[in-house]
């Protein structure tokens, strides 16, 4: 968006003077090498559909327009073109494209939004909820995967964004898609004992989206992470409650703000401790560079400049103690668990973050998340366990009414 209006070296001094350089040089990265990749648009990028029966067909005809097979994406799913984001070389391959896309043989989306999804590991799951699924790149990413007799919630509360659910919903002709339209910090519960997965792509701030939204560099202050990390965490741990056990959760940003990414998992692990960080296996996307997520981060202030943290939280505009490191949180929280935070700490590093420059996709952040099924002996997502228990000698009993006739308008008494 925007770069045809940009001098190549007038770009790049926008960007090393950005505040979000300034960010990025706390993040244990290649800073020169991170914002010559940053400033370049990103390539075309898309998903065949997998299940249909022209499979090889759509497969020749990208072959035909120099397309080349994603290594890292199992089984030739995912394809690359020789061309920028939105820049077809020529009408016929701007045609053959719209044609593909159209008719549901092929999904455009960015590489890096596909990995939430492969992460997950689909096998046998019945029910997957999508928190935040607009435009629905990653719900028909789901809906292929799932097995016959499974299904897709796919959530979104922004009419607007939740007709194109409903749009790429028909174009490929999904049979196994719900469509629910509530916000996802109360998305109301299904029957027990809960979702076996669930996908949590939530809003952010959208700092890692440089190479395809130019005036991020423009934009983007400290600030914005502190302000959408509430929404955040309410978001995923409405998830998190409503996740079976020993259902999986991923979380995901395409933000490169550690106050979106790692302080949202460590105080969700806070708030809900039946949940644990979970691996994510090399084997699962074989050929991709994945970087370990961080276990200490620095604050800016409002010009970029990491605030010192000692004894007490620095005066800040929207920043709170859940925002800072674990480790650094023990220096100044008297009251807090400094065993818990040190373990959370030291589990943070099993989260992934993915930079521009390591396989020429955007920046992106992903966590993989799991009920224990240990710490919910009831067998049933949290949300239907009861926050306050009947004592054994209450003699309360549960009764099953009998439904009167007299019409629609009858009433039960109480």
């Amino acid at each position: 968006m925007g770069y045809e209006l940009w001098d190549e070296g007038e770009l790049t001094a926008l960007a090393e003077n950005s505040l979000l350089a300034k960010l990025a040089k706390t993040l244990e990265i290649d800073t020169k090498s991170w914002i010559s990749s940053a400033v370049s648009v990103l390539p075309e990028t898309l998903r065949v559909t997998v299940n249909r029966s022209d499979l090889a067909w759509t497969k020749q005809e990208l072959l035909n327009l120099g397309a080349r097979p994603i290594p890292w994406m199992p089984n030739e799913s995912a394809w690359q073109m020789p061309y920028p984001r939105g820049k077809p070389p020529d009408d016929y391959t701007k045609r053959i494209m719209t044609i593909l896309h159209d008719s549901g043989r092929i999904t455009r989306q960015e590489a890096a939004s596909m990995l939430p999804v492969e992460i997950l590991g689909i096998t046998d799951e019945t029910v997957v909820l999508d928190m935040c699924a607009a435009p629905g790149s990653k719900t028909t990413q789901i809906a292929e995967r799932l097995p016959p007799h499974g299904f897709v919630i796919a959530n979104e509360p922004v009419s607007s964004r939740a007709n194109m659910l409903i749009s790429n919903r028909a174009r490929m002709a999904l049979h196994n898609v719900l469509i629910n339209q509530q916000d996802g910090r109360h998305i109301g519960r299904i029957p027990s004992p809960g979702y076996d997965a669930i996908v949590a792509d939530v809003p952010c701030s959208g700092s890692a989206t440089t190479r395809k939204n130019v005036k991020v560099w423009e934009k983007w202050r400290p600030l914005d992470g502190r302000s959408l990390f509430n929404l955040q965490a309410t978001i995923v741990e409405r998830g998190a409650r409503g996740l079976r056990p020993g259902g999986k959760l991923v979380y995901s940003t395409c933000s490169i703000d550690p106050v979106e990414n790692e302080a949202v998992i460590a105080e969700l692990l806070r708030r809900c401790p039946w949940m644990e960080l979970v691996e994510i296996e090399a084997k699962t996307l074989q050929g991709l560079k994945m970087r370990d997520g961080l276990s200490s981060w620095a604050i800016l202030d409002d010009e970029g400049e990491t605030i010192n943290i000692s004894n007490t939280l620095p005066k800040l505009p929207g920043l709170k103690i859940s925002h800072i490191a674990p480790k650094q949180r023990i220096t100044i929280d008297e009251e807090c668990d400094a065993a818990r935070e040190n373990h959370i700490a030291s589990k943070l590093r099993l989260t992934k973050r993915l930079y521009h420059m390591d396989n020429d996709t955007g920046g992106f952040f992903v966590a993989l998340l799991k009920h224990r099924e240990d710490a919910t002996p009831e067998g049933v997502a949290r949300v239907y366990v009861p926050k306050r228990k009947l004592s054994s000698d209450s003699g309360w009993q549960p009764r099953e009414l009998t439904a009167k006739t007299g019409g629609k308008h009858a009433v039960l008494p109480a």
